[in-house]
């Protein structure tokens, strides 16, 4: 499954770049961009978990920079995609993230960000509980709106925004009915994640996995309606670096 959801993003970003070089910041231990260079793309990371970047480093063979993206000190005009996976809303100066990947962009070259949706059905419904408003880690939230502006305001021409995620909407949507339901705040999630829950609170899941059989569908199908009606539970940008027009004369 997890590999079908690297296929899926690898051909989304084909649309814009068949081939080159990719940045991913946010990697983890890099297994995405294991996945691109087995098909053919010159790969880099960020990460900041240095255990996770050394684990990349050395038993992956990647070029992963441990830190910020300002302190990686790539050349201008570098790579031909960059990725942001779930990590814009935890950036704590977004702007200046932008404006660096903007730099080290090649012209033309394709951003992509994914985030939340604020302005998503899950978030409207659930309000505090839903489980993509993750207080204290998510440091910033996005609507399609705000984060089509943000991009155009540092001169990136957006060329599609979906609204649709089978591998994060769904599950989004069940955790924060779940949260809802006052059957412990993302015990679901923690459980499937870290395991950290098996013991002392276990007791705490069976009405969760009762709740399931019930909850699966509706959330699947909320997430479709939700997606069709431009309201999903996350967004993906999809942007081309430009070039002002005052740089052109």
């Amino acid at each position: 499954m997890i590999r079908y959801f690297r296929q899926k993003r690898l051909e989304k970003i084909r649309r814009y770049a068949t081939q080159g070089t990719l940045l991913d910041i946010g990697c983890g231990g890099g297994q995405f961009l294991v996945f691109l260079r087995e098909n053919g793309w010159q790969v880099a990371g960020i990460e900041v978990n240095e255990e996770m970047a050394t684990y990349g480093r050395e038993s992956l063979n990647l070029n992963i920079k441990t830190g910020d993206l300002q302190e990686a000190g790539f050349s201008e005009n570098t790579f031909d995609v960059i990725t942001l996976f779930h990590v814009l809303e935890h950036i704590q100066d977004p702007i200046v993230t932008l404006r660096e990947c903007y730099r080290i962009l090649k012209p033309g070259g394709l951003l992509v960000i994914a985030v939340p949706n604020f302005n998503s059905w899950q978030s409207r419904w659930t309000r505090k509980h839903w489980f993509h408003l993750d207080v204290p880690h998510h440091l910033h939230h996005f609507s399609a709106k705000t984060l089509q502006n943000f991009l155009e305001e540092n001169s990136f021409r957006v060329g599609e925004v979906e609204h649709f995620s089978l591998e994060q909407n769904p599950f989004g949507f069940l955790q924060s009915l779940l949260n809802w339901s006052h059957m412990g705040h993302n015990a679901l999630y923690d459980t499937l994640k870290t395991k950290r829950l098996r013991a002392k609170f276990s007791w705490k899941l069976i009405p969760t996995f009762a709740l399931l059989p019930i909850l699966l569908p509706i959330s699947l199908f909320a997430s479709i309606l939700e997606s069709l009606s431009r309201c999903g539970g996350t967004i993906e940008a999809y942007a081309l670096k430009t070039i002002p027009k005052e740089k052109l004369t």
